[in-house]
């Protein structure tokens, strides 16, 4: 274990090392976490999902599912846990629209084909995002109604004007039903460090 805040290596395991794979997936009482890496090795701000990825996402998702659809549409059950599952990335779906090939010259998967492989698992009940200058909040509901959808939940990174944050929380309802809720909240910091007072002064950090 470590004393310091967070996990070692902030999640990653070797295993991440050994298959240069930065994404991911953690679990957190019925919730289950899947962390994308959207970014395109060659080049450009906006992103894109490489095959490789895109088959482990489609196995994490039916690992935590007793019951999803097939491509075709047609109802499947597994042997699966259900969970809740959260998808997490930095691109938004409408800027996951970088085709470049990647290095190998695979081709890369884009926002709508990610969109249609969620919409197959009708626990997947949220996209959680950056990359974006606005914050929103976008349902995506499913055109061929399986399930009913999910939300995309992109925030404005904290670095940025008005240097937000947002607190989700996922509530049980008690009829089968959850419900997200979703807080922004302001920093109570100064934007110039240097007026920064120091709240513990005695800890030895500066």
């Amino acid at each position: 274990s470590s004393e310091l805040p967070g996990p070692l290596g902030h999640g990653f395991r070797q295993a991440n090392l050994d298959e240069d794979a930065a994404y991911y997936v953690f679990e957190h009482g019925p919730l289950a976490f899947i962390v994308l890496d959207t970014v395109n090795p060659s080049g450009f701000a906006t992103g894109s999902i490489d095959l490789h990825q895109f088959g482990w996402l489609e196995g994490e998702l039916k690992s935590r599912s007793s019951g999803h659809y097939d491509s075709d549409g047609n109802p499947l059950e597994s042997d699966g846990d259900d969970r809740l599952i959260v998808i997490v990335s930095h691109h938004p779906l409408d800027r996951l629209n970088n085709p470049l090939p990647d290095p190998f010259g695979e081709a890369r998967i884009l926002g709508p084909q990610l969109e249609e492989l969620l919409h197959r698992f009708p626990n997947v009940i949220a996209h959680v995002t950056g990359g974006s200058q606005v914050n929103s909040i976008t349902p995506r509901p499913d055109p061929q109604r399986r399930g009913g959808g999910y939300w995309e939940v992109s925030t404005t990174s904290p670095v940025a004007y008005p240097m937000q944050g947002r607190l989700l929380e996922v509530v049980d309802n008690g009829d089968g039903t959850v419900s997200i809720f979703a807080t922004m909240y302001d920093l109570d910091v100064p934007l110039d460090a240097r007026d920064a007072q120091d709240p513990t002064p005695d800890d030895g950090a500066e």
